[in-house]
């Protein structure tokens, strides 16, 4: 597998090769559209922010090895989240200069940014759209079984877990994620059906849900 100093080198003899990697597969134009339209696209006016956005896409998209961090889900877009944010402010600040004399722009600009917002949500499998699920506040058997296997690990122990139990337990010095063991003295896993596939996520997830 190629190291991180190797990949940046490659990149540094070859820029025409991180642009392209930088924009395929289509996948990334994508998360690329989405992440800028759910802020109105207001960002794109930030131009001193500009810099650190298009880093933060580059460390995910020239990393070839794990696509995963390709998407817009899960924590790898949580640092450009507070940069758009910034972004978005500073941007609605050039427009609002730029209409001073409208004095309903700033409403106009809000109710625009806020529909945009929305708009993504509902067209994306957003997170937010599990509070509209009822099984989102209920209260599963399954829970209290798990929680109370969690309970009975010692602190001090080593485990090997699957990827949504991790957090749980990952106050530990040794602890290791599906299917990989090593010297775990404990193996905790949960079966209970329905589950997300990347509950058990590993490097391969094809593999892992094989």
């Amino acid at each position: 597998d190629d190291t991180l100093g190797q990949a940046i080198l490659s990149y540094l003899k070859n820029p025409l090769f991180a642009v392209e990697n930088f924009f395929t597969p289509p996948e990334k134009v994508e998360t690329l559209f989405w992440s800028f339209f759910s802020f109105g696209m207001a960002p794109v006016l930030s131009f001193a922010l500009m810099p650190s956005i298009i880093f933060q896409f580059a460390s995910r998209f020239l990393d070839l090895q794990h696509p995963i961090r390709w998407t817009l889900f899960f924590h790898y877009s949580a640092e450009l989240a507070v940069l758009f944010a910034i972004a978005t402010m500073g941007g609605a600040r050039i427009i609002l200069d730029k209409v001073a004399k409208r004095k309903s722009m700033p409403l106009i600009l809000a109710i625009f940014l806020v529909t945009a917002h929305l708009s993504a949500n509902i067209v994306l499998d957003s997170p937010l759209k599990n509070l509209l699920k009822p099984q989102f506040w209920r209260e599963e058997p399954w829970m209290d079984n798990t929680r109370l296997v969690v309970s009975m690990v010692p602190k001090d122990a080593s485990v090997q877990t699957q990827n949504n139990l991790m957090p749980h337990l990952s106050h530990r010095r040794q602890i290791y994620i599906l299917p990989i063991i090593r010297d775990a003295e404990y193996v905790v896993f949960d079966l209970h059906p329905g589950q997300n596939d990347w509950n058990f996520y590993t490097d391969n997830l094809e593999i892992a849900t094989a």
